[in-house]
């Protein structure tokens, strides 16, 4: 995270480590040497959008007034369990007709979803949930009731806030007319539960500018130490590659053309990022994939590498570790262990060698592997073809034709070795839903945290509505697993594949510290336990 210089009269304020491997540059002092909101040594953008008018000046004053009560992290208890309270919260003026008042009863928030302000994008590169946040789409806040956004930010997120999850907030196009007030922010914060922030593992700011830094720098003292590791600026697009796929996200044209603009500016000052640097270094060094490869390839690579398994090798391991271990264990699927360690088993699988999944004793570690498998495949396994007759699924009223189109897409139109390596999957996800009692993993669950990794379109970009309608599709494969699974394979194929399923994972290299990832601990990318 990039933010101000500390002054003296901050003992608050400390440099902030980075959970995700964000270029250096997005580190803190992005754009040279900048200073605290006091001092004048902030270098503000030309842009109308980027600069400090009067008006924000005066409101950036009037927040710094406010923070006369000790940050959250003093109180008792500390951490994101507290709740951070301002003078100014205490007594909200007049003005502030935008007071959070979280609606109870249960609605879709559609006058705020029509925006399209908030999107969920599948999973990054360690896979947490990834949950978009366009400020450009945001309406003037004269228009709408500031509340309703804050309850279908709740809305959106209680669907996913039970795993891992990282917030990609896109500033460009956040102005004077459609900005928040601080109140807002302050109050948002408050409102939100621990396990909003507890499970949020990175907050990553798209295109800052000057105006959103000063208000981190003040903002910053209301929240957590811990909460604000948690926050890092991107300053371009290209930054965000290798910490998820952008070719899924849906940016509008709006912040891409500000991007160009920026890798413009950046040029003519002769200037180049860590990740421009990096794409070009990866362009000039291409060369042909090795025959060993796990991770970004197609089944058929896989298969004339492999002796033509009908099962990918990490699909029968992981599949194996997960059922050996994993039957019982609550979220599994959902927690993310230690980002190093699964960067270290992709590598390995990658270079051909074994992994030694008991050694390493987190059943977390194989799941994530199985779901990280499928996401990188070049082709969704269901197949670009298939994705418009699964969105028509939703149509279907009537359960018992919801089943019959299931069964016909997956037993009919889905190519053979698909189905077989589907089904290999989906017998243990069906299984693990069988036992939700001890997983806590329904198959509801279950397919919020996997449809997004076997169903996208060619474009990889998806909407909140398709998504749900992918979660309904793969929910009722799972809760109809006997029904909609009895295609008939050749005799060749069935033997093999029965002989992975019962398989053990057979190993004979060790990693280097078996015990990094241990139980179900979460850990940042630093290496720091998420309690």
């Amino acid at each position: 995270m990039a933010e101000a210089t500390q002054g003296q009269g901050n003992p608050n304020r400390e440099n902030l480590t980075i959970d995700l491997d964000v270029p250096s540059e997005a580190r803190g002092y992005p754009e040279g040497q900048e200073g605290t909101f006091g001092d004048t040594g902030v270098d503000f953008e030309e842009d109308e959008e980027l600069s400090l008018a009067q008006d924000d000046a005066e409101m950036v004053a009037n927040a710094q007034l406010k923070l006369c009560s000790p940050s959250d992290e003093s109180m008792p208890g500390g951490g994101e369990a507290s709740q951070a309270t301002s003078s100014a919260d205490a007594t909200p003026s007049a003005e502030n007709v935008e007071t959070i008042d979280v609606v109870e009863e249960e609605d879709t928030f559609e006058d705020i979803a029509k925006h399209n302000i908030i999107q969920v994008a599948g999973d990054d590169s360690v896979g947490r949930k990834l949950v978009l946040f366009y400020c450009c789409r945001l309406p003037p806040t004269k228009t709408y009731n500031t509340a309703r956004l804050l309850g279908f930010l709740k809305y959106t997120l209680d669907q996913y806030v039970e795993s891992d999850y990282t917030l990609v907030v896109f500033q460009y196009g956040l102005v004077h007319a459609n900005r928040p007030s601080f109140n807002w922010l302050t109050q948002a914060y408050q409102s939100l539960d621990r396990k909003f922030k507890k499970n949020l593992k990175a907050l990553l700011i798209v295109h800052p500018s000057n105006l959103v830094k000063v208000f981190w720098g003040i903002f910053r003292h209301l929240v957590s130490t811990k909460f604000s590791r948690k926050v890092n600026y991107i300053h371009l697009l290209s930054e965000l590659k290798g910490l998820m796929d952008v070719e899924r996200l849906t940016i509008p044209d709006d912040v891409l053309e500000h991007d160009k603009r920026m890798i413009e500016r950046r040029r003519k000052k002769g200037r180049q990022t860590a990740a421009e640097q990096a794409i070009t270094t990866i362009d000039a060094l291409k060369e042909p994939t090795p025959t060993t490869r796990q991770f970004g390839v197609s089944l058929d690579f896989l298969a004339e590498n492999e002796d033509g398994a009908p099962i990918p090798k990490i699909v029968r391991e992981t599949v194996a570790a997960v059922r050996k271990r994993g039957l019982e264990t609550e979220g599994v699927f959902r927690r993310c262990p230690n980002a190093n360690t699964i960067k270290q088993v992709q590598q390995m699988y990658n270079d051909g060698k074994e992994v030694d999944y008991d050694a390493l004793l987190d059943v977390h570690v194989p799941a994530l592997i199985l779901k990280t498998f499928f996401r990188e495949l070049p082709e969704p396994i269901m197949t670009f073809d298939l994705y418009d007759e699964i969105m028509k699924m939703h149509d279907l009223q009537d359960n018992d034709a919801r089943v019959a189109a299931c069964r016909s897409i997956i037993c009919e139109k889905l190519p053979e070795r698909n189905y077989i390596i589907l089904q290999h999957l989906m017998e243990l996800l069906h299984q693990i839903a069988e036992n939700s009692d001890k997983t806590k993993m329904s198959a509801a669950n279950i397919s919020i945290v996997f449809s997004p990794n076997l169903v996208w379109p060619r474009s990889k970009a998806m909407s909140l509505v398709s998504l749900a309608q992918i979660n309904s599709f793969i929910a009722t494969l799972l809760y109809h697993y006997n029904e909609i699974f009895t295609r008939e394979v050749s005799e060749q194929q069935r033997a093999s594949s029965f002989a992975d399923q019962h398989d053990g994972v057979k190993v004979e290299v060790q990693m280097e510290s078996k015990t990094e990832a241990n139980s179900s601990e979460v850990m940042n990318g630093d290496g720091n336990v998420e309690s």
